[in-house]
């Protein structure tokens, strides 16, 4: 579905795949999510900071389900959307579900032989579902 050009993307479904925690491969990534780089999205979840407890934040991790994400393991690099404000502006924390929308890369970083990141998002606004 889109609204006014942005794309809704199920974050749920978006972050489950398998992908190898340490080797992994840009075309691990199924090619309906990689088909997703570049483009204006709407995504819902939970927002997810270990760096900061600040009400305010310029930086972020949005997962679909802070309590069940996570469920069949330990966290896997595709279950988190690093999250990111334009030009280190801030953005409200809110403790409960969000509606995210702004612009996605999808791209492996890696650093220190690690996979780091699969999704990227340059936000544009953050605020509650209800």
């Amino acid at each position: 579905a889109r609204e006014d050009g942005y794309v809704w993307v199920d974050l749920q479904k978006m972050s489950s795949f398998s992908f190898d925690q340490r080797n992994g491969t840009l075309e691990q990534v199924p090619e309906q999510w990689r088909a997703l780089d570049g483009k204006q999205v709407i995504l819902e979840g939970e927002m997810w900071s270990t760096k900061s407890s600040a009400p305010q934040l310029s930086e972020f991790d949005l997962v679909w389900s802070v309590q069940n994400c996570c469920f069949t393991g330990a966290p896997q690099v595709q279950h988190f959307v690093h999250s990111r404000t334009a030009d280190g502006g801030k953005v409200r924390y809110w403790g409960e579900p969000v509606r995210v929308r702004g612009t996605l890369k999808v791209d492996v970083t890696r650093e220190a032989g690690q996979v780091t990141g699969v999704y990227h998002l340059d936000v544009e606004s953050v605020g509650p579902l209800r």
